[in-house]
């Protein structure tokens, strides 16, 4: 999986943009984006959203820009959060994904099944919470 830096990198220079320029498109501090670009942190969720709107991302660009920066955090939970977010139903959603997607989606149930039962369990109590907190916000 390529890192949150060589990603990022890579939908800028084929935007053509600057740091500062995504900044202002993005309303991202250019400090942060510019820690992003060097590797010295990764963007969360709600950043990677604004990064891959203003650069024009492809579902699987902002996909795998997601899923990289959630294991770049060392977050598990993010991981599987993303798992459940992006498939929550595998046999509808197998279907509409492309190969890259695919690749992706493979790659994230391989580092849930080398999960421990106890980060597993971790995991699901998270989602559990997140479907709660997300029923509790309609």
């Amino acid at each position: 999986m390529r890192s949150p830096s060589t990603i990022l990198t890579m939908l800028i220079d084929n935007k053509g943009w600057s740091q500062l320029e995504l900044s202002r498109q993005s309303g991202i501090s250019r400090q942060n984006i510019g820690n992003w670009v060097l590797g010295k942190s990764a963007p969360g969720a709600d950043s990677v959203a604004k990064l891959c709107d203003a650069l024009g991302a492809t579902r699987e660009e902002e996909i795998e820009l997601s899923v990289s920066a959630a294991a770049a955090r060392s977050d598990r939970e993010n991981i599987w959060l993303e798992i459940n977010k992006r498939c929550a139903e595998p046999a509808k959603t197998e279907v509409a994904l492309t190969g890259p997607e695919k690749a992706v989606v493979k790659k994230l149930l391989t580092l849930w099944r080398t999960s421990t039962g106890q980060q597993q369990a971790e995991i699901l109590l998270a989602i559990e919470k997140e479907e709660v907190w997300r029923k509790k916000r309609k």
